[in-house]
């Protein structure tokens, strides 16, 4: 396992990113939990990121997609949202049907940046190394022709095609090792598709495998921020005062919180009437049964004729068959 090798060798080489980093640190005072990694790694790989957005070198698509959203976060503000380790193993287990009116009711701009810190040695890839922070956009097209969206990489441009009404979410993310993962998701069409991993673009099946973990990850965190506000714990609002430096505790505790996504763990058990099954015509009761969390379109509002995505806890199915 590593741990950012070339972190340190760059920063020794590149003294502005010591100094870039600590002016940051002084207008965005964070303070993140010690189960994600620190704040400090994560503004060197920023500023890092930002330093490769703007220098010419012969990056790979996924690298250079990773550096692109990850370059924004301070320029554009970015949010960061936290998952637990209960939340992020509830997330890995919950099902999403395959549903063209997935984003029916999205209500979001045309475009939505997230940054998302995941607990450390969680979401593992390739020889004991793992995923700490993942970048997501989701871009949203409501036009009825297709769209070609920019982002100006070095001195390149790189092109995002949007169908017409479409939604495509982005994700990437770079490893404890520094390999970069990438995964393009578009609905209602259901298409994904996959960054180059490797420089020469070879994808393995465990490499699949985390891509795929990447992109429903990514889809239910999208889901949680959009349709259950109730989730979001608003800790960030930031403190008139600045600290006195990183990682020391002022008197006043003047940190700015991420905002943590917090699912709670609930089951329930359901006598189940004959010939229904959560909504689904069965001839037969069902024998008893746990049904995963998943998230399903519910009927709400008047004459029940609207629709709402909610997520549906644990459910022991007909305990008394």
């Amino acid at each position: 396992m590593s741990y950012y090798p070339n972190v340190q060798e760059v920063k020794r080489s590149i003294p502005i990113i010591d100094r870039q980093r600590s002016e940051i640190e002084k207008r965005k005072p964070y303070k993140f939990p010690k189960h994600y990694i620190s704040y400090e790694t994560f503004l060197e790989l920023v500023v890092m990121s930002q330093l490769a957005k703007d220098v010419y070198q012969e990056f790979n698509r996924t690298t250079a997609i990773y550096y692109l959203q990850s370059s924004l976060w301070d320029l554009e503000h970015i949010p960061i949202y936290g998952l637990s380790t209960e939340t992020l193993a509830l997330f890995q287990e919950s099902k999403i049907d395959s549903n063209k009116d997935l984003f029916e009711n999205l209500s979001q701009s045309q475009s939505t940046k997230y940054c998302v810190l995941l607990p450390s040695g969680n979401l593992v890839t390739n020889d004991d190394n793992y995923i700490e922070v993942l970048w997501i956009e989701s871009i949203r097209n409501n036009d009825s022709k297709p769209k070609i969206i920019e982002y100006k990489f070095a001195n390149e441009l790189l092109h995002v095609n949007l169908k017409a009404n479409s939604q495509r979410i982005i994700v990437t993310g770079m490893d404890t090792a520094e390999q970069t993962y990438c995964v393009f998701s578009d609905y209602p069409t259901l298409e994904r598709k996959i960054g180059n991993i490797n420089e020469d673009g070879d994808l393995g099946d465990r490499d699949r495998q985390i891509i795929g973990n990447l992109s429903h990850l990514a889809l239910q965190i999208v889901m949680s921020i959009e349709f259950l506000p109730e989730a979001i714990v608003l800790d960030a609002k930031p403190s008139e005062s600045i600290s006195k430096g990183f990682g020391k505790k002022s008197p006043s505790g003047n940190y700015w919180q991420i905002r943590q996504i917090s699912i709670e763990q609930k089951r329930y058990v359901l006598k189940q009437k004959s010939g229904d099954d959560d909504g689904e015509s069965t001839r037969n009761s069902p024998r008893p049964h746990w049904r995963k969390w998943h998230w399903r379109r519910v009927a709400i509002g008047p004459e029940r004729k609207g629709r709402e995505w909610r997520l549906i806890p644990n459910t022991y199915i007909n305990p008394d068959s």
